[in-house]
């Protein structure tokens, strides 16, 4: 029901060439529609090789949610969202058209933006993210300035939808934006969500390790008495390893700008517990197996190594 699709942004040939005047709408349907190179195992050999593909779409397919990762990595990127006099760079619908064959569809369909996660910069280089989310029963609403509401921690604020859309300045910065597609809004059907998780999944130990080495499991599942409630405390930590490093230009003015940002990738998941007779006892200490090449396990911070190495963290 949801894809994913990372920004993708055109690049400038020198750093002297001003940036390119490309609307959202067409950056957009770039990244969706895009020629692509990867790297994966090949079956025949059995060899990490580069492959490439096409990512092609036509309109009638294009999903009922679009996830878009906003990918502003560098002041070129970030300049394209800011606000100009004239106008702004996002608006609260797009229309988007897919392709058949190599050739533009005929057909497009129009998405609504409903929410976005936000990073917010103070003067000292310090973040944290936000929600803006757009609330359908708040629509014509005569008391609030618009459907648009501000989630700031534990503050709520109602705001306009000028602000919301709005980047004024660095301070904000895009990270992810949630667009619904209009046409097919109504055929959505929620009702087999489950209102309500099943906390007993906590007290299951799965795993997919074929040959699982019991002697490193350093975790243990939840007995029935001890699943969270209201105001139970947990630790949660997280490690990533690293699948492509940050390639940055350097100038002569020591000044610097990232062409590729780096991509990590989450490698292991602990939970522990924060209070109890078990206290700081983990009861989930997951690995996450990924099929892509790991080009720096970052093994300072994360702990982690390489299977070749008689101290890495098998799957427990």
């Amino acid at each position: 029901m949801t894809h994913v699709v990372d920004m993708v942004y055109p690049r400038r040939l020198s750093p002297s060439d001003p940036p390119s005047a490309i609307d959202f709408a067409s950056i957009l349907r770039s990244s969706l529609i895009r020629q692509m190179t990867y790297k994966a195992t090949c079956q025949t050999c059995k060899q990490f090789s580069a492959f490439s593909s096409r990512r092609s779409i036509p309109s009638s397919e294009l999903p009922p949610v679009l996830a878009v990762n906003a990918s502003v990595y560098n002041e070129d990127n970030l300049k394209l969202w800011l606000d100009n006099r004239q106008s702004r760079f996002l608006s609260p619908s797009v229309e988007v058209r897919g392709e058949v064959d190599g050739v533009d569809d005929a057909m497009g369909v129009v998405y609504e933006l409903r929410a976005m996660v936000v990073q917010i910069m103070t003067k000292e280089r310090h973040s944290h993210l936000v929600a803006i989310v757009r609330v359908p029963e708040a629509e014509d609403r005569p008391n609030l300035k618009s459907a648009w509401f501000l989630f700031n921690d534990f503050v709520v604020r109602n705001i306009s939808e000028e602000e919301a859309l709005s980047f004024p300045s660095t301070w904000k910065v895009p990270a992810i934006l949630y667009f619904e597609r209009v046409d097919v809004r109504e055929q959505l059907d929620y009702s087999g969500l489950p209102a309500q998780l099943d906390p007993s999944i906590l007290s299951l130990d799965t795993s997919i390790s074929v040959n699982r080495d019991k002697n490193i499991i350093q975790h243990e599942c939840l007995r029935f008495e001890e699943l969270p409630r209201p105001g139970t405390l947990v630790a949660i930590d997280a490690e990533f390893v690293s699948m492509q490093q940050e390639e940055t230009e350097y100038r002569s003015d020591g000044t610097h700008r990232v062409l590729r940002p780096a991509r990590l990738s989450l490698a292991r998941v602990s939970v522990l517990r924060g209070d109890g007779p078990k206290e700081g006892v983990p009861f989930i200490d997951d690995h996450i197996h990924t099929s892509e090449a790991i080009v720096d396990y970052l093994t300072e911070f994360s702990g982690i190594k390489c299977k070749c190495s008689p101290v890495f963290l098998f799957p427990g």
